[in-house]
């Protein structure tokens, strides 16, 4: 372990390549490979300890792990944030702890609306002015749903101009 400079913290590293890895199929039906493991942690001055570990292909070597380490972390972060948008931001997902393949539509579904909605927030104004207007994701969907269930619009400006929510000059 070596302390990190400037963050307070003691850390560790350590890795270990071509170890078996096997998944099972069913009761006998099994599926062997040779993976890479990187492990980290973090031991802070209340003495709380913070683990974290990876399975890869990617080879590992004394000038690389502490990148690897670093994208591990940075991916963990962005899956983590999107996770929770979609929990409490109107979505409705729930954690999924491997249901199987029979809910992975409705998962999709949900990376997909989740994907028409970051592409409209970033290069819609329609959608930017609707949003400003009443302040929080979550209240727009739910006026969008609102509206959605209870009048019939010929498209998706329509809905996102209706009286409720500022016109703007945007086609």
């Amino acid at each position: 372990m070596s302390a990190i400079p400037g963050h307070g913290f003691w850390a560790g590293i350590c890795w270990g390549f071509d170890l078996l890895f096997r998944k099972w199929f069913g009761h006998d039906a099994c599926l062997d490979c040779l993976v890479n493991v990187l492990e980290y942690w973090e031991v802070h001055p209340n003495g709380k300890v913070q683990y974290f570990s990876w399975i890869t292909d990617f080879v590992l070597t004394p000038d690389n792990v502490y990148n690897i380490m670093r994208g591990g972390r940075a991916r963990w972060k962005i899956e983590n944030e999107t996770f929770n948008t979609l929990k409490n931001q109107g979505y409705h997902m729930v954690h999924n702890d491997g249901h199987g393949e029979q809910h992975l539509s409705v998962v999709l579904m949900l990376m997909l609306a989740f994907l028409v909605d970051q592409t409209q927030q970033l290069c819609c104004p329609i959608f930017q002015a609707a949003l400003e207007k009443l302040k929080s994701k979550r209240h727009l969907w739910e006026k969008i749903l609102s509206h959605f269930i209870e009048f019939l619009f010929d498209s998706m400006t329509e809905l996102l101009t209706f009286p409720w929510l500022p016109r703007t000059g945007c086609r």
